[in-house]
């Protein structure tokens, strides 16, 4: 579940003190501050016009979940204050509580004080807040070190606060490495090996925090330490009782906080009572959710389910659609194991809804939904889908959660957002889309011909034989001295091709787009063969795609282009011989230099893609480039250093329209089934509108006249899917006997 409030919070400052002698209206209100009376704080507050009472109005608003009032108290305080800077880190703190990253950061750059000072450490420690709710937990992790750095005092409040971040951060992060890890071993089990040697390293870095958390808290109020040390003793790194945690917080005044700390000791009942006094209707969801969870576990799905109820129309009241989803998913669940499926298709359906309000709330904040069971969300209400009697409105429904499944695993993989509206669209006559869909006990195959009509067909291959098949295959097809994959080629056709050809045949489709699953992202479908030892490509034209919604094509000037090459890469790369052969021929069909070798720098290349603004036909990269498990594992070989994923889609985003991204050389791990995220990420996030690439690197000179046919029918007008087909298609017709290891390897991804 997600947590209301920060896990990684600053304390508030209560700057202001009392002027006047005589008792006051702010006397009373500071003395119901006190007494942790937030409702009568904010009662008295509300009616005091008084600069002074502003703060601990704005504090009181925040204790009871009330951001936007708290948020605009702090704002009327900062407009008259003459002590700003105190007003500013509350202000940047609050505005973190509600997603506005942005405004924080700049409120957090505003502030101007002496670097001795310890406000500059809580300064640096905003930031660091930023990047670690943004999921961005290395450069989070940085920034509270460098914070830390400018902390002399041991004994210091903020230093105390900050080491409670960092050590937060550090867990999230090992746990999100462990899972990059665990997905790698199966098929780069060097990169896998490497994330979890840089797990032992934080793991100890962390080990070291936690033991100086653990010797500075008795310098501490225990309230001040109640929430890391309920954390510590959840996850067994501390033993401090139970009981006298549950006593401890049960003193404190009634605030969201204490309420959260019920949740995390498992007392959801007594978190109700709060959020109930409280009258916040965001926590009054969580804690019916949490409530409902307590009963779930303990067999009683009658009130569970009637708490998840309410849990949802109490988030209803305020939009709250990061618990709305969560609640409507698990009243999904409920229904569909007490085999009520139309209530469980009702729920699947309002849990995507409210996702996709989420979805485009946060992107327009710049932020992505970053929880880590959304993927278990698609994968169950896919297969809950693909059980119930087919019609042509649930394959529709099918379609539309496999575009957001795609889109969600795009934005993992980028770690940023990409919002996008499902548009409904037709195929043309003569094109037809199939979705894989590869489940842990079957595989399926969804058919969409034109004019939005759907088949589905159930394959029976388990993801396991699937994957050890295409696992296989794939290391056959990069022995080029060897027909071993021929028997392979013939029976993935029959199992993923066959049982849909001749439907393909009777409408006249001779364009088929593929929007693989799981390690199928990894495999030339193209030279998949039939049993008249016919290549795919030789009856259709193959596109991939990652199923999202089209781009309108460029209008341009095909004769105009950007090449750079690298022949020569620094060690250890291996030379590639064969480029440059590919960037002259390609030169001379197109009127363009090509940059090669130590004209290829990093800086040559941002200069000329993004600095000028006139628009390009295309972009042809030809060096070594690998597509990992995320962006940041993700490169391309420049002269002088690599060039990741991120800062290419920054350029790609900075420069004019290119029509077409040729990446010639890169190299996919056999078993990546993250391999369209990376290359078909680019053209769904960037001014890119097709994507050529390949799957291994083409270590011979003849797939430089591949490349030649390829731009010779692209200047022709072709699409570039098509341009690539007829390249291929000619290749194979020459050289009969020619290995698919050297036209295969290229495919196109298009959207």
């Amino acid at each position: 579940m997600k947590k209301l409030l920060l896990q990684i919070v600053l304390f508030i400052f209560i700057g202001t003190r009392a002027v006047a002698n005589e008792y006051s209206r702010f006397d009373s209100i500071r003395e119901a501050y006190a007494r942790g009376n937030y409702s009568q704080v904010i009662l008295l507050g509300e009616q005091d016009f008084e600069p002074k009472s502003l703060n601990y109005l704005a504090s009181a608003y925040a204790k009871v979940g009330r951001f936007p009032e708290a948020i605009n108290s702090l704002k009327q305080l900062l407009a008259i204050s003459n002590d700003p800077i105190p007003i500013k880190f509350n202000l940047a703190q609050l505005l973190i509580e509600i997603g506005e990253y942005d405004e924080a950061k700049k409120l957090a750059l505003s502030i101007n004080v002496d670097e001795s000072t310890h406000y500059q450490t809580f300064a640096k420690a905003i930031l660091g807040n930023i990047h670690a709710k943004r999921g961005e937990y290395q450069k989070a992790v940085g920034v509270y070190i460098d914070s830390l750095n400018s902390s002399h005092n041991n004994q210091d409040k903020s230093r105390f606060f900050i080491l409670q971040n960092l050590a937060t951060t550090q867990k999230l992060w090992i746990n999100k490495l462990k899972q990059e890890a665990d997905w790698a071993s199966s098929f780069e089990p060097e990169v896998s090996n490497k994330l979890l040697k840089q797990v032992d390293e934080i793991e100890k870095q962390r080990q070291s925090i936690v033991s100086e958390i653990l010797r500075l808290i008795p310098n501490f109020e225990a309230t001040e330490t109640l929430k890391f040390r309920i954390t510590l003793s959840r996850d067994g790194e501390a033993n401090f009782t139970e009981q006298q945690l549950l006593s401890e917080v049960k003193a404190l005044p009634d605030s969201i906080t204490k309420g959260e700390l019920f949740i995390k000791l498992g007392d959801p009942l007594s978190a109700l009572e709060i959020a109930k006094k409280l009258q916040n209707h965001r926590f009054l969801s969580f804690s019916l959710g949490a409530v409902a969870d307590f009963y779930q576990a303990k067999g009683n799905l009658d009130k569970a389910l009637t708490f998840f109820l309410k849990a949802q129309k109490a988030a209803l009241q305020v939009g709250d659609w990061d618990s709305l989803y969560l609640w409507q998913w698990k009243t999904a669940k409920i229904y569909r194991n007490s085999h009520q499926s139309q209530k469980a298709l009702l729920a699947y359906n309002e849990a995507f809804n409210s996702l996709q309000y989420l979805r485009s709330e946060l992107a327009a904040k710049g932020q992505i939904v970053i929880f880590d069971n959304l993927q278990s969300l698609y994968l169950e209400a896919l297969e809950f889908f693909l059980e119930q009697p087919p019609s042509q409105e649930k394959l529709r429904k099918i379609k539309q959660i496999l575009k957001q499944y795609q889109i969600s695993l795009v934005e993992s993989y980028f770690n940023s957002p990409c919002y996008l509206p499902l548009k409904v669209f037709n195929l043309p006559e003569n094109q037809a889309a199939i979705y894989f869909i590869s489940l842990s006990e079957d595989t399926y195959l969804l058919l969409e011909l034109p004019h939005q009509k759907f088949e589905l067909f159930k394959l029976n291959l388990p993801q396991k034989e699937l994957h050890l098949m295409a696992v296989t295959w794939r290391k056959q097809l990069k022995d080029y001295t060897s027909d071993d994959y021929r028997p392979l080629a013939k029976t993935l056709y029959t199992k993923l091709i066959s049982p849909i050809e001749q439907i393909l045949l009777s409408h006249k489709i001779n364009t088929l787009l593929i929007q693989p699953s799981g390690v199928l992202q990894n495999l030339p479908l193209a030279a998949l063969k039939d049993e008249n030892d016919k290549y795919l490509i030789e009856k259709l034209n193959i596109s991939f795609s990652i199923g999202i919604n089209p781009k309108n094509s460029l209008l341009i000037d095909r004769n105009f282009g950007t090449i750079f090459g690298l022949a020569n890469p620094p060690a250890p790369l291996s030379p590639l011989p064969g480029v440059k052969e590919e960037v002259s021929i390609i030169g001379k069909l197109t009127n363009s230099i090509p940059l090669l070798n130590e004209s290829f720098t990093s800086d040559n290349f941002l200069f000329l893609v993004s600095q000028q603004k006139q628009q390009k036909s295309f972009l042809h990269l030809a060096t070594h480039g690998k597509f990992g498990g995320n962006a940041e594992q993700s490169w391309l070989q420049a002269y002088d250093k690599k060039i990741f994923l991120p800062q290419l889609e920054s350029i790609l985003l900075s420069s004019s329209p290119i029509h077409l991204l040729v990446l010639s050389g890169c190299e996919t791990a056999v078993g990546n089934n993250r391999t369209l995220l990376g290359m078909g990420g680019l053209a769904v996030r960037t001014n890119v509108n097709h994507v050529v690439s390949t799957l291994w690197q083409i270590e011979d000179r003849q797939s430089s006249i591949l490349i030649a046919d390829f731009y010779e029918n692209y200047r022709q007008g072709y699409d570039p899917s098509l341009a690539l087909h007829k390249a291929q298609q000619e290749f194979v017709n020459k050289n009969n006997n020619q290995h698919p290891y050297f036209w295969a390897g290229y495919i196109s991804i298009s959207n």
